[in-house]
């Protein structure tokens, strides 16, 4: 599992120590697929009914896209998700 990992320069909060990158395991080709899975937990604890709403969404999205950015997460990451 780790033949194609690879060693990468350090995060901010990594205290100067590289870090070694491992790619995310395949699926059908894919390493991994997101779509909208927003629910209401308060009323749908069961997560039986998303919430389709591309305000929300695009708030959601925003929110995720900062975090990222906050934690240096890797461009992988950003294509991973479809941001």
């Amino acid at each position: 599992e780790l033949q194609a990992a690879e060693l990468v320069p350090p995060f901010t909060f990594t205290k100067g120590m590289p870090v070694l990158k491992v790619p995310g395991k395949a699926q059908d080709g894919v390493t991994s697929t997101y779509g909208t899975c927003l629910f209401d937990l308060e009323k749908d604890p069961g997560e039986t009914q998303p919430i389709r709403d591309p305000e929300i969404e695009k708030r959601m999205e925003d929110a995720l896209r900062e975090l990222l950015q906050e934690s240096e997460a890797p461009k992988e990451v950003y294509q991973r998700m479809g941001l």
